[in-house]
């Protein structure tokens, strides 16, 4: 963590701090100063008594309940699992009456963001977390946790990608297999294809400064060449009721 000096310009941008008189205000800054974090450090958690105030100079703060959610979920497994069900009957319910003519007010057949989906979206994000959870409990084997860490850093990346390889599968001519190739086993090779290929492209994103909207993960330095910089945070701290920034920056 870097710490460093208070520009007294800073102090004046928040309020309301702007409007305390000059002297007031260098007596401040000598007893403040700017911290710099790594991204993902936590700054503080409920329950904790730190009486310093912080006020975010650049980045972002993120206000983290994962405690709270899982456990919810883990309590709750069976409800989650029968409603994702739910939802999903009643999304390829509404498809079939659009696809029919029947009516198209709850969704049409070609518009993937309808909103019968949104509840099965949820609830399928639901039962992967929940899936992730039990496959990696105490007791597992180090590949079982292995292949579920690498869906985890790899399943983003593959989720913005995947189109990609299909629109060229189908370039190539691939439906036509459909002729000769039962659709079951057509459909697997499909999907071994997509993962083939885009796990390792998104292996690659992943070292470039485009990482995080591309692969939705933190950038991976290249072998032997080093660490990459890393995002951060900068805080403004004051003892006994001070201020905090944070910051995220190459």
């Amino acid at each position: 963590m870097d710490e460093r000096p208070l520009d007294l310009a800073v102090l004046r941008t928040f309020s309301p701090l702007d409007g305390l008189k000059a002297e007031n205000l260098h007596a401040l800054a000598r007893k403040t100063h700017i911290r710099e974090l790594a991204a993902g450090r936590v700054l503080f958690k409920e329950g904790d008594t730190d009486k310093r105030t912080f006020y975010l100079v650049a980045g972002s703060v993120v206000a983290c309940h994962l405690e709270q959610v899982d456990a919810w979920l883990r309590q709750h497994a069976r409800l989650v699992f029968t409603l994702t069900a739910a939802a999903a009957l009643a999304a390829e319910g509404i498809y079939f009456l659009a696809l029919y003519g029947v009516t198209t007010v709850l969704g049409s057949t070609s518009d993937p963001f309808q909103p019968s989906v949104i509840p099965f979206n949820i609830g399928a994000i639901a039962c992967g977390y929940l899936a992730g959870v039990a496959l990696v409990r105490p007791g597992r084997s180090r590949f079982t946790k292995a292949v579920v860490r690498s869906g985890s850093d790899n399943a983003y990346g593959i989720y913005l990608s995947h189109l990609l390889v299909i629109n060229a599968l189908i370039w190539l001519g691939w439906g036509h297999l459909g002729a000769v190739i039962p659709w079951p086993l057509l459909v697997l090779l499909t999907v071994g294809i997509i993962f083939a290929c885009c796990v390792p492209l998104t292996a690659l994103l992943a070292r470039t400064p485009l990482a995080v909207p591309l692969t939705g993960r933190k950038r991976v330095p290249w072998p032997r060449r080093g660490t990459t910089p890393s995002f951060g945070m900068k805080i403004l701290s004051f003892p006994n009721g001070g201020v905090v920034h944070q910051a995220a920056e190459n």
